[in-house]
């Protein structure tokens, strides 16, 4: 993108740009910012100085029309945080309420050339809408989600503290586990298994990425939830096939008496091969059944959570 020269801001616009400023903007802030506020749950500010926007107006059709200008690059922001960004990706709003702390949305020239139309950025705890001066009201798309995301997760990495879910954990849970009905039909598969309603799986998300981040993987972010479903769906394949008996059902029941199935990941396998694969095994201790892996294997064999869950229940029934 062309990088735009940071031109001389005056001290006081002129006549007919104060005006527009005020008949055209201000006169219609207030609504924006309650209309912002409704959707964030909390008090937003919309927050811009005219000033170092004029110049870059002052020779174009936008002369005299600075309010107008203004208005178009955050009238369109309710409806994008309601309709784009929040209805896909919920838990977005709470991220920026944490990483925005000063609640506020301004307008600013893109002297970096960042975008090629506008884009927000993030920075001074304010998220800033910055647009090309030489494309000038030609989009709206100012507060776009996936740039919304992106600035979030910049921000984030540099706020110099560790947070167990990122942006991007949690963007990766909300689209592809909280909000998809696969893996509650899953469980629900699992249950009817087992002829057990009271199961319970708990994918333990922010231990597992706490281990995987700390032991250097860098695709968890991602890839979090998607891997959490294929290590349930295995499972519940063992299940429909070896364990569609009365005896094993009560097996099941003796052996894991909690009701509760939880995915963790281990520094490394116990069992030594005897119920699992190399990356991955069922294990039971205290009553519950953990699905199990180590960092370096998270994600490959996922089969291995079930291959001899068979064996591993008789023993611990047993027992």
């Amino acid at each position: 993108m062309t990088v735009a020269a940071r031109l001389t801001a005056p001290a006081k616009l002129p006549p007919t740009d104060r005006k527009s400023f005020r008949n055209d903007f201000e006169n219609k802030k207030a609504d924006l910012e309650n209309a912002i506020s409704a959707i964030m749950g909390t008090q937003w500010t919309l927050d811009v100085d005219p000033r170092p926007i004029w110049p870059y107006l002052a020779t174009s059709k936008f002369k005299g029309r600075i309010g107008e200008v203004i208005l178009s690059y955050f009238e369109p922001i309710p409806h994008a945080m309601k309709w784009q960004l929040f209805y896909t990706y919920p838990t977005t709003k709470d991220d920026l309420n944490r990483l925005v702390p000063a609640h506020s949305i301004s307008l600013d020239v893109d002297v970096e050339g960042r975008y090629e139309c506008c884009g927000p950025t993030i920075r001074g705890g304010k998220i800033v809408i910055v647009f090309n001066p030489a494309k000038v009201c030609s989009s709206a798309g100012g507060f776009e989600k996936d740039s919304i995301l992106r600035e979030l997760a910049a921000a984030e990495a540099g706020a110099g503290r560790r947070i167990p879910l990122p942006v991007a954990a949690k963007l990766s849970i909300s689209t592809f586990y909280t909000n998809d009905p696969e893996p509650y039909e899953t469980i629900a598969a699992i249950r009817k298994a087992l002829d057990n309603p009271e199961l319970e799986f708990d994918p333990n998300f922010e231990r597992v990425y706490s281990a995987l981040k700390a032991s250097g993987r860098d695709d968890a972010d991602d890839h979090l939830a998607g891997v959490t479903k294929a290590y349930l769906a295995d499972l519940a394949c063992t299940l429909a096939h070896q364990f569609d008996s009365d005896d094993m059902q009560e097996a099941f029941v003796d052996a894991v008496p909690s009701n509760r199935i939880v995915l963790r990941v281990v520094p490394q396998l116990q069992g030594g091969g005897r119920y699992g694969g190399t990356d991955c095994e069922p294990w039971i201790e205290d009553g519950v059944l953990y699905l199990q892996t180590t960092a370096e294997g998270w994600g490959r064999n996922t089969q291995g959570v079930g291959r001899r869950l068979v064996e591993l229940v008789s023993d611990n029934a047993e027992a």
